[in-house]
């Protein structure tokens, strides 16, 4: 090394040691005043790790993580309700000293904030509705959908129609047939545009009026595109019916309606997918979606899936067997904390800790 540049190390050695010195002592200090006051952790409801019990408190496996870590680092916090945009954003901006419930690490989220070890993984599930009655209950649950029941409703429109306008013609040309007063006259005129309609054609009712006769052959000619239009109507909710029972993986999904929940990495995974999913501010508002017949497939994360379900929606909502995209829950923390390394290791030590194994088995489930 030449002399000159071996002087100059040498010479600024004792303040390149007291800077490093400084740099090793800031953490702790850092760590030590956040010790010392109440931080403010957000969290929202995600069941079964992060909800209010019926007496409003805050409970689930990820508080008791937290909870658990707070006592191991002697910090006080108070835990504050927000939506996961307003997760986030405080955490990023400073208005959250950290966040805590079913948080995912992504690289897009890493490039605003930072996230501990993990302490959960698992991945998105599908939800679909429950088809326990087998494949009856699939063909009631096909003639009983709404499209099927408008459809319905617009031909008792069209009938009515071509009945009422008959009996204007025949009801006092040919009263014994389309007379007697007018329910009587109606009901008959109903009755004689149904079978002509389905070209049943008893023979016991007929027009004699011109206006009648005219009028009966332009119904038995629109009658025959009603019908072949109401069949098309039958088949296809039938057939959409039964597609929606082959809901088996995340690929068929690109054929399907699909929901998930504003902001979250199951719409993420959505786009980047590029299926056309339809968000909701909830898991709730999806699947009742998905149970009105609006949706044919929920995408979430399934542990959350699994809890909602189990609670609210048994026997309606079902779960494809299986989890896709890897979903790994941590705790948020702004970028550059002083608690990042101080709660990573506490965290450590309650995930070998027998406690950790029972909050999961409460919790989870099996």
């Amino acid at each position: 090394m030449p002399e000159g540049v071996l002087e100059t190390v040498t010479a600024s050695s004792p303040r390149l040691m007291v800077v490093l010195a400084a740099c090793l002592v800031a953490s702790p200090v850092a760590a030590a005043q956040d010790a010392a006051r109440e931080l403010v952790v957000g969290t929202k409801e995600a069941p079964p790790f992060a909800h209010r019990d019926p007496g409003g408190d805050w409970s689930g496996l990820s508080i008791d993580l937290w909870r658990k870590v707070a006592e191991d680092l002697n910090l006080s916090f108070r835990l504050e309700e927000r939506d996961l945009k307003g997760l986030l954003d405080g955490v990023e901006d400073g208005s959250l000293d950290a966040a805590v419930a079913a948080l995912t690490v992504t690289a897009k989220r890493e490039e605003r904030i930072d996230f501990t070890h993990p302490f959960h993984t698992s991945g998105l599930a599908i939800a679909v509705p429950s088809r326990d009655a087998g494949a009856w209950g699939g063909v009631v649950d096909a003639v009983f959908s709404e499209r099927l029941l408008q459809a319905v409703g617009a031909l008792l429109l069209v009938l009515f129609a071509a009945a009422a306008g008959v009996w204007v013609f025949e009801r006092k040309e040919n009263a014994e047939q389309f007379g007697g007063g007018h329910g009587r006259g109606l009901f008959n005129a109903f009755w004689w545009s149904a079978v002509t309609m389905t070209t049943v054609g008893y023979g016991d009712m007929a027009p004699r009026t011109v206006g009648g006769r005219v009028l009966a052959l332009v119904w038995m000619f629109t009658s025959v595109v009603i019908v072949s239009s109401f069949t098309a109507s039958i088949a296809s909710s039938l057939t959409v019916n039964e597609f929606r029972l082959d809901i088996s993986s995340p690929d068929d999904l690109r054929t399907v309606t699909v929901g998930t929940v504003d902001d979250s990495t199951s719409s993420e995974w959505a786009e980047r997918q590029g299926l056309p999913a339809r968000s909701f501010g909830s898991l709730d508002d999806g699947l009742r979606a998905l149970i009105a017949g609006q949706l044919d497939s929920v995408v979430y994360d399934a542990p959350v899936l699994q809890h909602v379900i189990r609670e609210r929606y048994q026997g309606k909502v079902s779960l494809v067997p299986g989890v896709f995209e890897r979903q790994d829950y941590a705790v948020v923390l702004p970028t550059g904390s002083a608690l990042r390394e101080p709660v990573n290791l506490a965290i450590l030590r309650v995930l070998a800790s027998p406690d950790w194994r029972e909050a999961r088995l409460r919790h989870l489930g099996e």
